[in-house]
This record gives structure tokens, C-alpha cells and sequence, in this order.
């Protein structure tokens, strides 16, 4: 599958974690489970010469995006770079609304 083929399922998942009903080790293990094998499939099609559409780029900017803040987060922030539940919570928050707030699906 790619991105774009499981957008519902991220969209979901991320709707889940921002209202509480995922903690964000439950949000972090479903997430990168899709997650690499949908990143796997997508680096595929690019080995391919597969251009990508616009939108399959953009979910896919977000969906890093997320990586990068789960890749951050820790249950107990020691340094700079770490972030809590509380500000991963806030992140996806943005991400979310960046693209599903105007109704795009």
C-alpha cells in the first residue's frame, strides 16, 4: 500500500490520539507499523521512476512530519530535543488540521 492508499487509516489514527482514546505509545506502535511499510512501498515506486501526485506528496510531508515528532517524543523529556505527550499531542494536532481540516477527505 502507499500513502495515499491508507489515509483514511492515518487520519483516523491521528483523529484517535489527538481526542485521547490512544495513548502516544499506543499512537507511536500502530503509526510506524503502517508507517514503514507504506514509506517501504512509496521509495519503491520512486526506485521505479513513479511520479507522485501532488497530493500523494503532500500527505506524505505530513506523515513525515509526524515521524519526525514521534521520533521525538519521550514519556520523560531530559533534554532539548525530547518532547512529552503534551506537545506531541500538539503537533499532530496541527499536522491533522493542516490537512484534513478543510475537508479534503
Amino acid at each position: 500500500m502507499t500513502y495515499l492508499s491508507n489515509e483514511l487509516l492515518y487520519r483516523d489514527l491521528m483523529q484517535k490520539f489527538i481526542q485521547r482514546l490512544l495513548s502516544a505509545a499506543e499512537f507511536e506502535q500502530r503509526f510506524f507499523e503502517h508507517w514503514r511499510a507504506d514509506r517501504d512501498e512509496q521509495w519503491k515506486l520512486d526506485k521505479r521512476g513513479t511520479v507522485l501526485s501532488p497530493d500523494e506528496l503532500e500527505l506524505g510531508q505530513v506523515l513525515d512530519q509526524t515521524f519526525t515528532a514521534l521520533d521525538c517524543y519521550t514519556p520523560n523529556p531530559t533534554n532539548t530535543f525530547d518532547i512529552s505527550e503534551t506537545q506531541l499531542r500538539s503537533e499532530i494536532t496541527e499536522l491533522f488540521h493542516a490537512r484534513w481540516q478543510l475537508g479534503k477527505i
